[in-house]
């Protein structure tokens, strides 16, 4: 694991960024990599994502469910990202 700048052909970690607070309807999950002509594939059902899985292009919608994003990024001939998750969970009172 890493902090800061991955390694020399090491694609960089998936960053997630989502709205702040709660969903209340709908709102949009951006993901984004530090390493430039990458391919960001992902998963909504929080299985593993492999590159068969849907490839990432514009923000994905978000809704007040209990929701796991997965995903990963790669690039050229580096080594794929680490594959991290994105979580939301409903606090159901």
């Amino acid at each position: 694991f890493y902090v800061g700048s991955p390694a020399a052909g090491v694609t960089a970690n998936v960053t997630f960024d989502a709205p702040d607070g709660g969903i209340l309807y709908q709102e949009y999950l951006t993901m984004t990599c530090a390493t430039g002509s990458s391919t960001i594939y992902y998963t909504t059902d929080g299985s593993i994502p492999d590159n068969t899985d849907s490839v990432y292009s514009s923000p994905i919608a978000i809704y007040p469910t209990d929701t796991t994003v997965r995903a990963f990024a790669t690039s050229g001939g580096n080594t794929d990202s680490r594959v991290l998750a994105w979580i939301l969970s409903i606090n159901k009172r």
